[in-house]
């Protein structure tokens, strides 16, 4: 008897993945702290693995970023799909989701809609974060008709992202916990919107 199998959808969470772009020449200039070549980013390495999972499984990735961002800033959703692209994967493009939960509620709904597996790729910094949440959500329900599987994507954070990541893992879960995740996403797409 032949079991069926479904398809998968894959996130990579891809940490802050902006870049300044320098018209005058086309290179990408990383802001706030980069180090090291962009096959080392933590990002990077997200889609690398998306990627990489994608042709052993023939799943789909999915970018799910809000494409706004400041005049001066590349989108972080372009540069997800570049390095995608440059890997030889294939994507769903998802305008929405400006921060790790809204684009982990995005990805559970989409691949619900779909009747797929979800596997999420999170970078070390806001691995045990994504799987806090993952486990908050599967006790209330909210992934119901939806196997998550989490996976890492060993690469360089921004040293300043992985020292927010830290009281970031505390706090997003406990926001959740307490009911008010509607008004942190809220209040991040405002901040954000003002830079």
């Amino acid at each position: 008897m032949a079991q069926n199998v479904k398809r998968v959808a894959i996130l990579p969470l891809t940490k802050s993945c902006i870049s300044n772009a320098d018209t005058s020449t086309g290179i990408q200039r990383w802001l706030f702290g980069r180090i090291g070549p962009e096959a080392w980013q933590d990002w990077y390495v997200c889609c690398r693995r998306a990627v990489n999972n994608q042709k052993k499984s023939d799943g789909e990735i999915l970018v799910v970023c809000d494409v706004w961002q400041p005049g001066w800033i590349e989108p972080e959703a372009a540069v997800q799909e570049r390095a995608v692209k440059q890997l030889d994967g294939h994507y769903v493009l998802i305008k929405e989701g400006h921060d790790t939960l809204s684009q982990m509620l995005v990805a559970i709904a989409w691949a619900r809609e779909n009747n797929c597996d979800l596997q999420v790729i999170a970078s070390p910094s806001h691995y045990l974060r994504v799987a806090v949440h993952l486990q908050i959500w599967r006790w209330r329900g909210e992934t119901k008709g939806v196997e998550i599987d989490q996976i890492v994507g060993w690469g360089l954070p921004r040293p300043l992202e992985a020292l927010t990541d830290l009281l970031l893992n505390l706090i997003t879960p406990t926001i959740d916990v307490i009911g008010q995740r509607s008004w942190w996403i809220s209040r991040l797409r405002q901040q954000r919107r003002t830079i």
